[in-house]
């Protein structure tokens, strides 16, 4: 995604990077091809909702936003790509830039674990490796199946943000375009079993194109948007993908982090604070 992948990929090319030793290069598992469902509809009556607690204009860059709001973006800061973002972490020694002839894309970070991603450019990721901090692969999940909608589509659905927790893998693939250039079939998350290598579930489409989403509980905080389509904050059920709650937002949202009970949201030109609340 040319759009998400470049804005937080790094502050300035990290020098030295490229004399990483790497990872001993496990060969990928290939995920079968997964569904490509239609786009959401309303979420029926959850119990839950996203309630909007402020909307401001926007001060600063990125970088400053964060900072203000004492947020922390989970990525590393990865070589050959730039950012207003001056926050993001040096990516770690034992992290490898280049992999099975792949560009490290994307870095990011978990608990004694970098999900790192990687492809031909900033706009292609599609292996997914999780490497430990001895720099051991713990798995490589190769998404080449989840690229294109089966509808004729050319554009490439990237990996774009990934998130491990309780032995299941979640992971969003998009392009940063109109949805009519996949006929609506866009913006997804998948759940993947990471003991069988099998799809739990895939969300419907457009829902998600954000760059980064969010575990909140039980769910998944997501959003969705684009010149001219809707822009929405969607909560995703994390035991099947469906959407529990959404909230329109005023423009598409770039960035979602969480802090305690909020999320705390940047769209194309407003700062946005939400709450995950009882209906």
């Amino acid at each position: 995604m040319l759009r998400k992948g470049l804005a937080f990929a790094a502050a300035l090319i990290v020098a030295g990077l490229a004399a990483t030793a790497p990872a001993a290069e496990e060969p990928p598992f290939r995920l079968a091809a997964p569904p490509f469902p239609a786009p959401a509809s309303s979420p029926a009556p959850s119990g839950t909702v996203l309630r909007l607690v402020s909307s401001s204009e926007p001060r600063g860059d990125d970088a400053a936003w964060i900072r203000r709001n004492g947020l922390r973006l989970r990525e590393y800061a990865v070589p050959g790509s730039y950012s207003e973002n001056a926050t993001l972490e040096r990516l770690p020694g034992h992290v490898p830039t280049s992999y099975r002839g792949l560009r490290i894309v994307r870095a990011i970070a978990q608990a004694r674990t970098t999900l790192a991603i990687y492809g031909r450019d900033f706009a292609s990721g599609r292996l997914l490796v999780a490497i430990d901090t001895a720099g051991r692969v713990r798995y490589a999940l190769d998404f080449i199946n989840y690229g294109r909608a089966p509808l004729g589509s050319l554009l490439y659905q990237e990996v774009v943000w990934v998130a491990e927790a309780d032995g299941v893998l979640y992971a969003q693939t998009a392009h940063a375009t109109y949805a009519r250039d996949s006929r609506g079939r866009n913006g997804y998350v998948a759940a993947i079993d990471l003991a069988t290598r099998r799809l739990i579930w895939r969300t419907p489409a457009l829902v998600a194109n954000a760059i980064s989403f969010e575990l909140v509980g039980g769910a998944l905080a997501t959003g969705y948007g684009f010149t001219a389509e809707p822009d929405y904050l969607y909560l995703l059920s994390r035991r099947t993908g469906k959407p529990l709650a959404r909230l329109a937002v005023p423009t598409a949202p770039d960035l979602l982090l969480r802090k305690g009970s909020l999320l705390h949201v940047r769209t194309h030109d407003r700062d946005l604070v939400v709450r995950v609340a009882a209906a």
